[in-house]
């Protein structure tokens, strides 16, 4: 696990480290340079530094998109984990000792039966949940049933919104529908806190996260009302959507999920398959 100084890590949490037009940004972000360049650049014993997700209910999209990312310089990923509240995630050095990085079978059932003992409390709230049972039968209507990978769709094999991606120990094609709603609740409503806003912006930004991701969608939101678009939902965003009429919220989401979509193509030409199926997506928000 790679271990930053307090010091540097406060730098990179910084205004000046994150904010590019910052007049001390230049100046901190050598500063970071360096540091990693001192201190993780010049090992001989490594190989390579590697993303490693840790796989549950507190993950955030963030870090299951990084997951098994890989660079040869530490200073090439974008930011450092912790990089939420619980984040659990790490870096390592690919060598030797990678094997004792991973988790223990044990382990793993001990996670699937606190989830499971989770989702059988959870399924009866989600059930009565008027609102969110609307909203989860229009995503539903979208998504469909099991799609088996198809070497295009970076998801990997798909069953009503829950990828092989982002649930590595989900037996997707068999996957009931209890359990896919129980993950879509869980992950993509209540976790990121889409249930905390205005009803019809919930129908659209829920459907966005299951389709782009939850820091995705909620960044999208938050360049609709002019606040941070640091993917998550908290009082600023709030207090900004509910000054802002709908429509124009509306309006510019709208316009910023489908700019997201031609980022995706123009990175990812073979993706143009899937462009009708999300204008279309699009057009019913």
């Amino acid at each position: 696990m790679v271990k930053i100084s307090s010091h540097i890590r406060k730098l990179m949490e910084s205004n000046a480290y994150q904010n590019s037009s910052s007049p001390k940004h230049d100046e901190v972000m050598a500063e970071v340079d360096k540091y990693f360049k001192e201190n993780f650049n010049n090992k001989t014993d490594r190989t390579v530094f590697r993303w490693i997700a840790k796989h549950d209910s507190n993950t955030c999209k963030t870090c299951q998109e990084m997951d098994g990312v890989e660079h040869e310089n530490i200073e090439d990923f974008p930011f450092i984990p912790p990089i939420h509240p619980n984040c659990k995630c790490e870096i390592i050095e690919v060598s030797a000792s990678e094997e004792k990085c991973r988790i223990g079978d044990k382990a793993k059932q001990e996670e699937v039966e606190v989830e499971d003992k989770d989702m059988i409390k959870t399924l009866p709230i989600l059930k009565k949940d008027e609102e969110f049972q609307k909203i989860l039968s229009q995503t539903a209507a979208i998504e469909g049933g099991y799609k088996p990978a198809d070497g295009i769709d970076t998801g990997g094999e798909t069953n009503m919104g829950i990828t092989k991606r982002w649930y590595p120990d989900e037996n997707i094609k068999n996957l009931s529908r209890d359990r896919a709603d129980y993950l879509l609740y869980r992950d993509y409503y209540v976790k990121p806190k889409i249930n905390q806003l205005p009803i019809k912006l919930r129908e659209i930004v829920f459907d966005n996260a299951v389709n782009q991701g939850q820091a995705t969608a909620i960044m999208n939101l938050q360049k609709a009302v002019d606040v941070k678009a640091d993917g998550v939902i908290g009082p600023k965003t709030l207090e900004a959507v509910e000054n802002t009429p709908f429509e124009e919220i509306r309006s510019k989401l709208k316009a910023n999920i489908t700019k997201r979509y031609k980022e995706i193509l123009g990175k990812d030409p073979k993706q143009e398959k899937y462009r009708r199926g999300w204008n279309n997506r699009v057009s019913q928000y």
